[in-house]
């Protein structure tokens, strides 16, 4: 039997059976007697039947619906306005099964809007949720919730390590801080300051740039480089370009700066207005402004984290779990694709 071809006709057949019994037996509408139900069942499993699953959303008249939590986008920062493309991309791949998506968009950084989205969420009960855990304490909360209600989730673009979720799509944070003190040392030419820019609120609460932070210290550390580098970490919010003239004035042999978000354009502004192209800076996503300073030269490397595709297999997977039943206990870890002048029209 051709495993790839498989009809329920076949199994039929080969159980000695009708048709319309195997029917029953794959949705489980009773009616069966349990030797027969068995036989049909090992058919199937041997078999490796899939049912066709356009087929059954036709004559099916329930809808499934994800919710999706994500950050709104901004002219400022276009990588959410990446991620939404590849969801709405998925969309219309499974629109067809009955499958709809209602969004739920918050404000990057209110963390009151978020827990206002996530009310919401609770009251619209849907068959998933794709989560961005944007603040640790009140994502945990919500998946306890979750979980109590058996409504599958998945994490995008941060993680919180849960066992319950059906996968998470991102990066690992730590290896790209890692690979980003990698960059940073092999570019540099002198010993001198390396400022550590983190450019978010409640930075405590995300996750994701704990992690980057500790990879990227943690490369320092291993290659025993303390006497040659000084790691300056700052948060810069509120203020930046008054902040950083500040850090500057007060370090003057910086050599090298690693921004931890998509940001990265704020400091390259800041090394255009003083003319200092000497100093190394990499950060995250050829996106926005971005893209003019890595041209201009002023930003020297960004770590892809490949937006429109995390955005894209998060609801891919999602429908994988609730229509097939289908989950992969492995991360689903993007690539990590390093951009420069050189290389930045290909990925465009």
């Amino acid at each position: 039997m051709d495993k790839d071809n498989i009809r329920i006709k076949d199994i039929a057949k080969k159980a000695g059976v009708s048709p319309g019994t195997v029917d029953r037996v794959l949705h489980d509408r009773g009616g069966v007697k349990e030797k027969t139900k068995i036989k049909i069942l090992d058919l199937l499993k041997e078999s490796g039947y899939q049912p066709n699953l356009m087929a059954r959303a036709l004559i099916s008249k329930k809808e499934y619906t994800i919710a999706v939590l994500i950050p709104k986008r901004s002219t400022e920062n276009v990588f959410w306005k990446k991620i939404l493309d590849g969801i709405i991309r998925a969309e219309n791949e499974v629109k067809a099964f009955n499958f709809k998506l209602e969004f739920f968009l918050f404000e990057l950084y209110d963390e009151e809007d978020y827990v206002q989205q996530i009310k919401k969420i609770i009251d619209l009960n849907p068959q998933g949720v794709v989560i961005k855990p944007s603040f640790e304490d009140e994502a945990k909360l919500f998946t306890d919730r979750l979980n109590e209600k058996k409504i599958p989730y998945v994490f995008i673009n941060s993680d919180l390590k849960s066992e319950n979720r059906i996968r998470y799509i991102g990066q690992d944070s730590y290896a790209t801080g890692y690979l980003g003190a990698k960059l940073l040392h092999y570019g540099i030419k002198r010993k001198g300051t390396i400022l550590i820019v983190n450019n978010a609120k409640n930075i405590e609460n995300y996750n994701h740039f704990f992690e980057r932070n500790r990879g990227f210290i943690d490369y320092f550390d291993e290659h025993n480089m303390g006497y040659d580098y000084l790691l300056l970490k700052k948060k810069i919010f509120d203020d930046f370009e008054l902040t950083v003239q500040k850090i500057f004035t007060e370090h003057d042999d910086i050599v090298g700066i690693y921004f931890s978000n998509v940001k990265s354009f704020l400091m390259a502004r800041y090394l255009e207005k003083i003319n200092r192209k000497d100093i190394i800076l990499i950060g995250y996503d050829a996106i926005g402004e971005n893209i003019k300073y890595i041209e201009s030269g002023y930003i020297d490397f960004v770590i892809s984290q490949n937006p429109y595709k995390q955005g894209y297999f998060s609801i891919i997977e999602l429908f994988n779990y609730i229509a097939k039943g289908e989950r992969n206990s492995e991360d689903l870890l993007m690539p990590m694709d390093i951009l420069t002048k050189e290389n930045l029209k290909y990925y465009s």
